[in-house]
Parts: structure tokens; sequence; C-alpha cells
């Protein structure tokens, strides 16, 4: 044991292993500077990973070749065990200084999840050691220049990857080196899966079976000044079919195996493969679809490539471009589907250079215009990329064109974030690393209120050349820092009320997850939380939510905790969790969306007077139109007798629509207020039951008392009408809803149907 700890000891003072350990150390204690690389997780396991092979590989060739001083020599199969032994030792050694760094690190940054760290580690970096000894010992003994051998398959594994990403639809990948890279998406869940650890797996098979195969070849004495090929190849005829050889050969089957079904495993997907797996294919002009057969109808597929066809006709005009090609729409029927195909659960995303969009089924109508100007806007973007290279200018683009967040225009919002100092340097987002840190509706919105004032003020010409590749000072004769001003100076001149905080604050006081604290660990609680909700166990999800808060109090814990507690029908809970939140004034802003359950709560339990203020503080905010409904429903019942009491039990409960339907016609039979007939009316547009929400509404004699009802009504109308393909009526219906909503996010969302109503008059085409 002494004579062990000796030769250890020897081992890690060799100069090689010091100049190793101080590039270590240097690299590390930069690395932890770093968010979310400054703790012991996954992000930093990658980093580390990457700087490992460059020094475990250059000291184990070094090692190896210092045993034969004559490089014509044949390197004795005891010697090069111990080489192989000691550098696998030194590298080892190399990962304790990050290691240590990073434990130490957690005196100052706090890590919430110091054993999913480690997990990452020992599956990451501790398995890229092993690999890169192996693989290095190998270049060491099939040829002279192993330095260059070992540098040039390093730097082909880390490009393969980058292949991948252009060549095929995933964003996702597997490597030797890094383990796994979930891509650029903001989804912020990430742990340990059962694809991560079969690749640890075969990447420790492959160490295995370059050092036998290394083993193998200088034990051959026949093979001594041969070629590298027929060495191998005489394996076969040399040597018996012993332990060694039966495992070289078991390896290499499985490795084999493992990239014939790389796509059955989930390491690779080709676009051919997921077309596969969704198993449908629906054709326009301008589109293949990819989707699920379950997921639409016959009727409902024609009426998807007509909304395809409609946006692709709105973003043609918009850019003033005319593409060629179909472009690949991929509807996927859920997230979990659209995360093994390609590597994201809610970011739906568009590949400009390979002219295709990746929407999810529940969401698609509402990111269909914004990833489409990402593939159309290829037609002008950079060469290869097709698209410009500031990722700001490239989101900025198609929030420009489709900026539809809430219930203030692009401008109003920008404006708004200037006037409220919510964002310090908004130059700072023109730089890709600046758009990166800050929050997304942060980047998203202020890059597009830019965008969108220079194609207003300068023309979508001079932004076209810009986009594809053209210096700014080139085409606008200015700077960036000087049209930020000029944009800057442009937004001064709109009013901003005072009023507007709360609401401003609620869409753009929110941190990066590289600003927050413990962002992995409290994704993964949250998502593990809202599947309990989703699957109707809502008492197992407030655990979890309190488990996530407890971890690191964050918004997204708080609010998943109050929704669970609703669905629990725990409402004395909703409202204390509420109210505290409402006492607290940095928090409040983060929970202003829960106000709508916390009037219910507080209805429901008998408190119809602060219900009452709650809703109209909702029509206050002015968040979004389906609060701003919502409330004014509960409103017009609040203020009707018979309704306060029988009511609260339909906004609160789980009533399926069946059960709601004969609810409501029984609440009909009591009372006559219109407000029945006009709930009524959505639950049959909801089920599509157009000619019963046409004749619910046309029972209505009288107006609302809030606007947002009456425009709501038209709007029924029109949706309803539309799907019966009596676009000219439907028109008409939206155009009179305009009369009655005062914002002009709104309205410009009421003109999109009317452009909506105008296309599919001109083109709609029964088949």
């Amino acid at each position: 044991m002494r004579q062990l700890l000796l030769n250890k000891g020897k081992i890690l003072s060799t100069k090689p292993f010091l100049v190793a350990a101080v590039i270590a150390l240097v690299c590390s204690v930069l690395i932890v500077q770093l968010p979310l690389l400054n703790y012991l997780g996954f992000e930093f396991s990658i980093a580390i990973a990457l700087l490992i092979p460059w020094v475990a590989g250059a000291m184990t060739i070094k090692r190896i070749r210092s045993r034969v001083p004559d490089s014509s020599a044949r390197i004795d199969p005891p010697v090069f065990r111990n080489a192989v032994g000691e550098s696998l030792v030194q590298s080892l050694g190399i990962l304790l200084i990050p290691f240590t760094v990073v434990t130490l690190n957690a005196l100052i940054v706090r890590n919430c999840s110091y054993r999913d760290g480690v997990f990452f580690f020992i599956l990451i970096p501790v398995i890229t050691a092993v690999w890169s000894v192996a693989f290095a010992s190998f270049c060491a003994v099939v040829v002279r220049r192993a330095g260059v051998l070992y540098t040039v398959a390093t730097l082909a594994i880390l490009i393969y990857p980058l292949y991948l990403g252009y060549s095929s639809p995933q964003i996702y990948s597997y490597s030797p080196i890094y383990g796994f890279f979930p891509g650029f998406s903001y989804d912020e869940m990430l742990s340990i899966t059962p694809a991560l650890l079969l690749c640890r797996g075969l990447t420790l098979i492959a160490a295995i079976f370059f050092m036998l195969l290394s083993r193998l070849l200088i034990e051959q004495e026949k093979s001594k000044g041969t070629g590298l090929i027929r060495r191998i190849i005489s394996l076969v005829h040399i040597y018996r079919p012993d332990k060694r050889t039966i495992t070289l050969i078991a390896s290499l089957l499985l490795l084999l195996a493992a990239w014939i079904f790389r796509h059955q495993l989930g390491f690779e997907t080709s676009a051919q493969y997921i077309q596969s797996e969704l198993g449908a294919r629906y054709t326009t002009e301008h589109f293949h679809i990819y989707y699920a057969p379950a997921s639409f109808t016959a009727e409902e597929m024609q009426w998807v490539g007509l909304q395809h066809e409609f946006r692709y006709d709105q973003v043609e005009r918009a850019l003033q471009v005319h593409p060629t090609g179909r472009i690949a729409s991929y509807i996927y029927p859920d997230a979990d589907a659209k995360h093994r195909l390609i590597g994201t659960l809610s970011t739906n995303i568009a590949k400009p250079w390979r002219m295709e969009i990746h929407l999810n089924k529940d969401s698609w109508q509402q990111t269909l215009k914004h990833e489409l100007v990402h593939v159309m806007a290829g037609e002008f973007g950079m060469p290869i990329i097709r698209a410009h290279y500031n990722i700001g200018l490239v989101e900025g683009l198609a929030t420009a064109l489709d900026g539809d967040i809430g219930n203030r225009t692009l401008h109003e919002y920008a404006a708004a974030v200037h006037v409220f100092e919510l964002v310090a340097h908004p130059e700072q987002l023109i730089r890709p690393v600046g758009f990166a840190l800050k929050a997304s509706t942060v980047s998203y919105t202020l890059m597009g209120s830019f965008c969108k004032h220079l194609i207003d003020r300068y023309g979508m010409m001079r932004f076209k050349e810009v986009y594809g590749g053209r210096s700014v000072e080139d085409v606008y004769g200015r700077t960036y820092d000087e049209l930020i001003v000029e944009w800057q100076d442009f937004l001064k001149r709109i009013t901003v009320p005072v009023s507007w905080r709360s609401h401003i604050e609620f869409y753009f006081n929110r941190p990066s997850i590289f600003a927050k604290e413990c962002a992995r660990t409290v994704a993964n609680l949250n998502g593990a939380a809202y599947r309990k909700l989703d699957a109707n166990n809502a008492v197992a999800a407030m655990t979890i939510f309190s488990q996530a808060l407890m971890t690191s109090w964050n918004s997204e814990s708080y609010q998943g905790l109050v929704r669970a507690a609703y669905a629990a029908a725990r409402y004395d809970t909703v409202v204390c969790l509420v109210a505290s939140q409402i006492q607290d004034s940095l928090g409040s802003s983060s929970i202003l969306n829960l106000f709508l359950l916390y009037g219910d709560a507080l209805w429901y339990r008998g408190d119809a007077l602060l219900a009452k203020q709650t809703y109209n503080e909702i029509l206050d905010l002015d968040l979004s139109d389906r609060l701003n409904e919502s409330a004014a429903m509960r409103l017009e019942a609040i203020d009707d007798k018979r309704l306060r009491t029988s009511l609260p039990d339909y906004f609160v409960g789980t009533f399926n629509d069946s059960t709601a339907e004969t609810y409501l016609d029984s609440l009909q039979r009591q009372s006559p207020h219109p407000l029945l007939s006009y709930l009524n009316a959505k639950l049959h547009l909801r089920k599509r039951n157009d000619s019963d929400a046409i004749h619910e509404i046309d029972t209505l004699q009288t107006l609302f008392s809030f606007p947002i009802l009456n425009a709501g009504r038209e709007q029924i109308l029109g949706q309803a009408l539309f799907r019966q393909k009596e676009f000219q009526q439907a028109r008409a219906h939206f155009w009179q809803s305009l009369n009655y909503i005062p914002n002009q996010a709104s309205r410009e969302r009421v003109e999109d149907w009317l452009e909506q109503c105008e296309w599919f008059e001109k083109n709609f085409k029964t088949e």
C-alpha cells in the first residue's frame, strides 16, 4: 500500500502533470466566474469535459512516447499497460482540481443540488477522461504522429454535432466528449436521462474497445513494420478467441448496433425519421405539413393548410420576398413528442437554412407567423445560415412582424420599459451576448420595437441589406449606438401613464436563466409538479411546488403552488398565498395573473365584496383580453342576486363540457340573465358547435355593461361564422367589435381577423 501511494505521488509530481494542473486550475477559476457555470452542475461539467481531452490526451501520448525512446521500436505490453494506468491516474487527478474549485465556490454561490452535480461530474468529465486516455493510447500505438491524429479526430468529434445541427432538424446532440448538449432553447428543465446514461455507457465501451485493440496490436510479434489495416485484419488469424478478443468483438458489435439504431435510441433524429414517427403529411402550394393523424381530422387539416397559406401570404408581402420551394412544417402532438424528436419542449423553432419550422399542436396558431418570418427572411439572409449572425436582429425582425404580446403594442411596451427604468442599457441587446443574458420577454420585445422602428422609418429594403450582412454604417450611415439613441428618442414621444407600472413589471421585471438561483433544480421540480397537476393529483403537486420554493424562492413555483391549491379546492390556502404576496410590494407584480383565481376563491368562500374589488383590479391592469373578459363575466354575475349564489360553482368547479352545459341550461330556466347565454355560446364555440353558439348570441337583446363582453359577443359570432365559411358576415361582426375595444394592441388582433376573413373569402375552396 505504501509503495502504491509512493508511485502515485511520483506520477502526480511530474512536470507535464504540474503544467496541466496549473492550466486546469486557471480555467476552473475563470469558469466559476460565469453565471450558470459557477456551481457544480450540468453546465460546469460540460465546460470541464471540453477542456479535459486536450489535457489528458497530451499527457497520455507524451507518457507512452517517453517509454519508447526509439520511435521505430515497439513498446512492450507491460510498459504500455503501466503508462496507460499512470496516464489515467494523472487525468483523474487533474479532475480533482476543478471539482475542488467549484466545491469551494459553494461557499460563495449556493448549490441547490450538490448530489446531482456530483452525478453529472462523474457521468460527463470523469468518463470523458477515461475516453481521452483510451483514445490517445490507441493513437500512440497505431501512428508515429499520434498527436496529429488525436487532435484531428477530437476536432472531428466536436464538429460532427455542428454538422448534425445544420443538416438535420434536431437541436440536441450526444458526444463521447461532452456527453449531452440540449441545444439553445428556453427550456430550463434538464435531468439525468436514460439516453444520457446509455450514451456514457457506450463511451466507456468505446474506451474499452480502443484499449483492448491497442493491447492486441502491440502484442503481435508478427505485426512489426506492417500497416495498420493489415495488423488489424491479422488479429483474426493470430489470436485464438480468448476473453479479450471476445470482449473486443462484442464491444465493436455493440458500438455498431448503437450507430445503426441511433435514431431509435434517441441519439440522432433525421427528417425522414420524424416524418415516419408523425405518420401523415398534408401538402399545399407552399408547404409540406407533417403531423400525427390523431391530431387533426381531414377537415381540420384543410383549415390548418389554409392558415399556413394565409400567414405565408402575410409574411411574403411584409418581407417583399418570393421564396421558391415548399417549407416543411412539423406539428407535434404534444411537448413530450417534440422533445424526444428534436430536443425542445415548449420552444417552437425554425431552421431557415433547411426551410422548416417545428410547432406544438396546442400553440401552432400563435407562433406560426413568427417562425415563418425566420424561414422566409432566409431569402435575403447571410449565406449558409440564411439569417443574420446577430440573434437580436433575427428575433427582432420576427417580433416586429408578429408583435402580439399583451394588451400594449411593441412600441408602448418598449417606451414603458424605458420610463420605468427596467433596462438600464438597451444598447446591449443589439449584441448577441447581451440579448441572450436578458429575460426573453425583455429581449424579444425591445429588439422587436427597435427593428420595427428601423423598418417603419427607413423601409424594409434597407433592413434586408443589414440582415444580409452589410454593415449598419454602410446601410444607415450610423452606428448601432446612434440608431439606438434615435429609437429611444422616438419612444419618448409615446405617453406612458404611471398606472401602467404594475402591468409592465409583470411582463418585464423577470430574471433570465443566468440570473436565477438553482435554475435547473427548480425547473425540474416545477416540471414534475405540473405533471402531477396535469394528472389531477393537485395535492402531490402542492408538495413538489413547496419543495421548489424551499430550494429557492421563485415566482414560477409560487404561481404553481397557488394553481395547485386552487385545483385541490383549498380556497383558503389560495387566499392566504395571494394575499401574502399582495402585501409584499416587491413580489406582488409577479402574481398579477393569479388575481382571477384569488377573486374566485374569495367569491366561493362568501366574500363577494372583496372578490368584486379584485375583478375590477384585473380590468384596471388590462394584462390580456382573456383575463379582462373573465373578470367582466364574474362582475356581471356578482351584480345579479341569483347568479351571485349559483355561478361560483361554475367558475371554480371542475365541470367537463357536458356537465357545464347541463348546469348552464338549468340556470337559464331559472334566470333570464344574458350572461348565461354568453357563457353557453362560449362553451358551444369551444366544442365547435358553431350553429348553437350563434343561436345563443342571437338571443341577446341588450348590451352588457362591460365593453369587453360586447366585443366578445361580436367575436364569438365572427369566429363561429368564419368556421361556417360565412366570411363576409364574420368580417362584419369582427368589424363591429372594434367599437368596444379601447387599446391598440387588441384592435390589431381584430384587424388580423379582418384580414384573415378577406383572404379566406378569396382563397377558400371546398376540397
